[in-house]
């Protein structure tokens, strides 16, 4: 079981305990899912739903399977960041900031959950 603590206008999660587990199951990786919506590679628009919940900081590292260290990367891209020369840091949960092998730094948000919606009837002016 784990307690989250979100944002009381954004809704943006803020805290979660710690999963003493290898991979993020339940609740958690549904969190996870739902608040980064995509693979959060830059540019890539792979649904979460079918990436891969990757550890940021591997777990053969002393990486926690938690929401502050686990992201959804497409399978293509989560070879790139295994297997390549990239750093990546999860800055709170959602937000990553990736090196590349040449020093250049990205950085990744979540999407708004809160974005307002165009009234489909404006009043008259």
């Amino acid at each position: 079981i784990a307690i989250g603590v979100t944002h009381p206008v954004t809704g943006q999660l803020l805290s979660l305990h710690p999963m003493a587990q290898r991979f993020l199951r339940g609740l958690p990786a549904e969190l996870v899912q739902s608040l980064n919506q995509r693979c959060t590679w830059m540019l890539c628009r792979r649904p979460a739903i079918s990436c891969d919940l990757d550890h940021t900081k591997p777990y053969a590292q002393g990486g926690e399977t938690s929401v502050d260290n686990v992201a959804p990367l497409c399978r293509r891209h989560h070879r790139v960041k295994t297997e390549g020369d990239w750093k990546v840091e999860q800055t709170s949960p959602g937000h990553l900031r990736y090196t590349d092998p040449h020093g250049r730094k990205y950085e990744v948000t979540p999407p708004r959950l809160t974005d307002p919606v165009d009234d489909p009837d404006p009043p008259p002016f």
